[in-house]
């Protein structure tokens, strides 16, 4: 079962780093009348014009991709993925492993100031914690919407029976 957040945007400041560069450094190119040929001659300018051409496919990538959940039922294992068209990467982690499961809401807020100017930025997140480690808990994935966290401790609960704790009653983190 795939429980897809869908693009979630994690990559969004190297992308925008990557996509900046490729147009800033063609401009120069050209503003300056073939920097890389005149400098590097052909095959150098031809392999900058490569090189930017790659770097800009990966900026655009990394905008595409997606996050979410993948629960095997069939292995009975679970995994935070990141995917691009049809391939995932993540690491799996075994039913067998697992003590206990719980899911919290988080409502963070950050106060900043600067200049004269202020801004108050709030995150609201539902973190779904699995016990892999008796007496430890570890992030297994902060979802966006209620719906879909408790979508992934339901399947889990349903592939393997064990304690489950809902904090997801409003409450604010102390800063």
């Amino acid at each position: 079962m795939n429980i897809d957040e869908g693009n979630t945007l994690d990559y969004l400041i190297p992308a925008f780093f990557i996509l900046l560069l490729t147009p800033i450094t063609l401009y120069i190119d050209f503003y300056q009348e073939g920097l890389f040929i005149h400098h590097l001659g052909t095959f150098g300018a031809v392999v900058v014009y490569t090189v930017l051409l790659i770097s800009f496919t990966v900026g655009i990538t990394l905008l595409l991709v997606k996050s979410g959940i993948q629960i095997d039922s069939e292995h009975k294992r679970i995994r935070v993925y990141k995917s691009f068209n049809k391939y995932r990467i993540g690491n799996w982690i075994d039913f067998s492993e697992l003590n206990s499961i719980k899911l919290e809401f988080t409502n963070d807020s950050i106060h900043l100031m600067s200049r004269g100017m202020e801004k108050t930025y709030r995150t609201k997140t539902y973190d779904l914690y699995l016990e892999t480690t008796p007496g430890k808990f570890e992030l297994l994935h902060c979802f966006d919407k209620k719906g879909l966290a408790t979508k992934a401790v339901s399947t889990i609960l349903d592939l393997k029976k064990v304690p489950y704790s809902d904090n997801t009653k409003k409450k604010t983190s102390p800063n």
